[in-house]
């Protein structure tokens, strides 16, 4: 059974887990809206999608400062559960307004790709970069000997 978290952690996990699911459905709806409008016979790169494709070395940033943000995690030490959910919605946002702009490049350049790529691209990393009930928990690190203790009182 999986350790109970505390209950302000456990709310933001809920609330984490709530905008993951609107910034996933968003983003796959106008997806399909655009999927049902634009004719894929044609492929045309506008400005719109190079505006897109170039937002992706803004993702990639983002990514980057995502080992910042969850440093505290991975050093298994418990994250501040505010700023474990700032961090996630600032990725997120980042991700969907890269969707939304590749989707935008579809719509304004009559094609699908290269718009509906760089879309599912989004998607798929927002769908990778999902909340995670172990970063609000600490763990025990795994030395060579197994796991360490809980360390010792001061």
């Amino acid at each position: 059974m999986p350790e109970k978290l505390p209950p302000e952690s456990a709310a933001v996990l809920s609330r984490a887990w709530l905008a993951w699911t609107v910034f996933v459905a968003g983003l796959t709806v106008f997806g399909l809206i655009t999927l049902s409008a634009i004719e894929p016979t044609r492929v045309q790169v506008s400005a719109w999608g190079m505006l897109a494709a170039l937002w992706g070395l803004v993702v990639i940033a983002v990514l980057a400062a995502k080992s910042h943000v969850f440093k505290s995690a991975w050093e298994r030490r418990e994250a501040d559960p505010d700023i474990y959910f700032r961090g996630l919605l600032s990725i997120w946002a980042v991700l969907q307004i890269g969707g939304v702009l590749g989707l935008l490049a579809c719509f304004f350049s009559g094609s699908l790709l290269p718009g509906m790529l760089i879309a599912a691209v989004m998607l798929a990393l927002t769908l990778a970069v999902r909340p995670s009930r172990a970063a609000l928990r600490a763990r025990p690190r795994p030395t060579a000997r197994g796991v360490d203790a809980a360390p010792a009182p001061a």
